[in-house]
Order: C-alpha cells, then structure tokens, then sequence
C-alpha cells in the first residue's frame, strides 16, 4: 500500500486538485491532518463543521462562545495558539490526535494520499506508517509561501519516492501529469 504525500510550500498550489486527480486513478483514502484539529475546536466553538476550513471566515473576530461577545482576537490567532498549547503538551508526539492518528492512518485499508503535512510532528508520524512512502511536490501558481509551515524539501529526504510536479499550466495538464506518475508507479 502506498501513502502519497502531497506536499507544497506554497499555498493554493494545487494540493487538493492533485490528491482528487490521483484518487480518479488509485484507489486511496485523502486524509487531512487539519481536520483531526480543527473538529475539536469547532465543537469546543459551537461552530459549523467545516467553518475553519473557510479562509474568510477564519480572519473574522472570534465570538465567545459562553457570553457571545467579539474577542479582540481572530479564529486564525486562535487556532495557532490552540495549536501550539497542542505542540507544547505533547512534544514530539501526534499532538493533534493524542496516540489516534497512527492508529487511524494505519487502519486504512488500501492507499492514501495526505495533502497538508505541515510540521515537523506529523512528517515524524509519517515515519512510522506502515506504508511506502511517495511524495508528490507540487509547485504551483501560489506564489505565497505557507506561513504555518516549518517544513522544507530537504525535510522529505527520507521519502525514497518522490516526483515533482509543475502546476503551472491547465487542468488537463496537470491530469497527464499525475496519470504519467501512477504509470511509472505501478508499471
């Protein structure tokens, strides 16, 4: 079983587009290490699943959940402090599902594909997977670097797969492009 790592340090690169391209191709279960974060939190906020995924909303003030005020403090600050109280109790471990994520990963009954590996605990967890590692690098239109990211290429060197893909062009490119690779993958 494979485990595609769809991996930029761009945002908007086409991480997403990739992963649903790869999947039209390969059996495989995409999996998102955010979300295993961002439920709890939009559970603990009484939000809408899903709310933190939207960019927009993520910049708005925060409501309190118990008294229904506006914080002086966004859903994003508050996300990346929740994050890193995560990170501060559970150093060098899966902080973002205490001792579940491996589990959960490794349950998985045939590929999977990861599209927002973005710290150096969760590239640790991926060590420890039961699967053969691929990583596709997207390099694409996003010319912002990922500000919550303290990941580099040279950090995947252990990844014994690894392919590079330019994003750059249209869509029917980018699919001959991730076809080529499953070809070369399971020739």
């Amino acid at each position: 079983m494979k485990l595609f790592i769809v991996w930029s340090d761009k945002s908007d690169a086409g991480k997403d587009t990739v992963a649903e391209l790869l999947s039209e191709l390969v059996p495989l279960t995409i999996v998102k290490f955010s979300r295993a974060f961002k439920t709890p939190l939009e559970d603990w906020l009484g939000l809408d699943r899903g709310s933190l995924d939207d960019k927009e909303f993520r910049v708005k003030p925060v409501v309190n959940p118990v008294t229904g005020n506006l914080e002086s403090f966004t859903y994003n600050d508050l996300m990346y402090n929740f994050f890193h109280v995560f990170k501060s109790l559970y150093p060098g471990g899966n902080y973002l599902v205490p001792g579940a994520t491996k589990n959960v990963i490794n349950s998985i009954i045939g590929n999977v594909a990861i599209v927002d590996c973005r710290n150096q605990t969760e590239l640790e967890l991926l060590k420890l997977l039961d699967y053969e590692l691929v990583l596709l690098h997207i390099d694409g239109r996003g010319e912002t670097k990922s500000t919550d990211l303290d990941i580099k290429l040279d950090d995947w060197s252990f990844v014994p797969t690894q392919y590079y893909i330019d994003n750059s062009g249209t869509i029917e490119e980018l699919r001959d492009k991730v076809r080529k690779i499953v070809e070369d993958l399971y020739e």
